[in-house]
């Protein structure tokens, strides 16, 4: 029988050298000129008490990403993340808290509620329930 020469192992022939598509020949990508495209990016941020809104603009493709400067900002610095974390800072409080707002004595407990007394059961359902005792014996 011949089924040595179906079932055989591969040859040992060794790689030529490493195989990668070149950027324009890989179509798995998708659709490379819509990627190339650069989008634009606009985030705001609202005026908070004591801080001025915040307009972040960014130009962004499949190939690079660059910060654009919008003209009714004032110069930031060249990382956005960190000049929007430094902007905004936490509220004041308004006032301190006095010991008026925190009554010294406890207040008196409640007793708890009376429990619900048990509804009365549907008569209509005796009839088959006294059946369904009768099958279980």
């Amino acid at each position: 029988m011949a089924l040595f020469g179906l079932f055989g192992g591969k040859k040992n022939e060794p790689q030529t050298g490493d195989f990668f598509l070149d950027f324009e020949d890989a179509q798995t990508l998708g659709d490379t000129e819509y990627m190339k495209q650069s989008k634009t990016i606009k985030r705001t941020f609202p005026k908070l008490k004591g801080n001025p809104g915040k307009t972040i603009i960014s130009q962004v493709s499949a190939e690079n990403m660059r910060d654009v400067e919008p003209t009714q900002e004032a110069p930031r610095s060249s990382s956005s993340f960190g000049s929007f974390t430094s902007s905004f800072s936490a509220p004041a409080p308004s006032a301190p808290a006095t010991a008026a707002q925190t009554p010294e004595t406890p207040a008196p407990e409640t007793p708890p509620a009376p429990k619900m007394q048990n509804v009365k059961v549907d008569s209509s359902m005796d009839m088959f329930r006294n059946m369904a005792k009768k099958i279980s014996k």
